[in-house]
């Protein structure tokens, strides 16, 4: 009991630590491993970590035959997708974590390149620290889908979409346009995609929505090319 006491004495005082160095990325808060190491070792000074190596086999093509040969690296690829395994080792106690190595989008990556597997390596690390209560906080609500704005250059290339539209059919009302997309899209999410928020500008879509906001759009754009062709 008194060692779990002194424990949690120095996790309350490193609590200020994780406070200070914890970053965001987008919407995102987490902890950048160096500080995280450094509040891991003011706790236990005799932590310890470990990567986990598989073994990876490959072909090599000799003069007279080919043959198999085996490296280990730290990471294990499985289907469509690869993982990495870190184990921290502190007061006393072992947490584990197995980390997908995913791109910038959250994407799984089936052949990741050594930057991309140190990368999870680093945040594999930081969130076995997690399990141990240091910056537990910081990872309450990840099970929620991580849903991500479109970018600058789909906004632009939006936008000249609509400018083109709006200058071959000679319509003043550039908003009236955004709008009334906007609501058509935004009736087919109550009606058929109610797992997607309502839009309300155009530069807050995600991908979902924006994907849907572009087939309405193109819809609309059809309608009006049919009735120029009556005319």
């Amino acid at each position: 009991m008194a060692e779990e006491n002194k424990f949690m004495l120095t996790k309350d005082k490193t609590q200020g630590k994780v406070q200070e160095f914890t970053e965001q990325k987008m919407e995102f808060d987490y902890l950048p491993w160096a500080p995280a190491w450094e509040i891991m070792m003011e706790i236990d000074p005799k932590a310890s970590v470990t990567e986990t190596f598989f073994e990876h086999y490959k072909l090599v093509e000799g003069k007279h035959q080919d043959f198999m040969v085996t490296e280990e690296l730290p990471y294990q690829k499985t289907g469509n997708s690869s993982y990495v395994e870190v184990e921290v080792f502190m007061n006393g106690k072992k947490e584990k974590e197995i980390y997908p190595i995913m791109n910038h989008r959250n994407q799984d990556i089936p052949d990741p390149t050594m930057t991309q597997v140190n990368k999870s390596l680093k945040r594999a690390f930081v969130k076995a620290l997690a399990k141990h209560g240091v910056g537990i906080h910081i990872y309450k609500g990840e099970d929620l889908p991580k849903i991500y704005r479109i970018s600058i250059k789909e906004i632009n290339n939006l936008d000249k979409i609509i400018d083109k539209f709006i200058e071959d059919f000679e319509i003043e009302d550039k908003d009236a346009v955004i709008q009334a997309v906007i609501d058509i899209a935004n009736k087919e999410i109550k009606q058929d995609f109610n797992y997607l928020s309502e839009i309300t500008k155009i530069e807050d879509m995600n991908e979902d929505q924006y994907g849907l906001f572009l087939r309405c759009f193109n819809a609309v754009k059809s309608k009006y090319e049919k009735d120029k062709k009556k005319k």
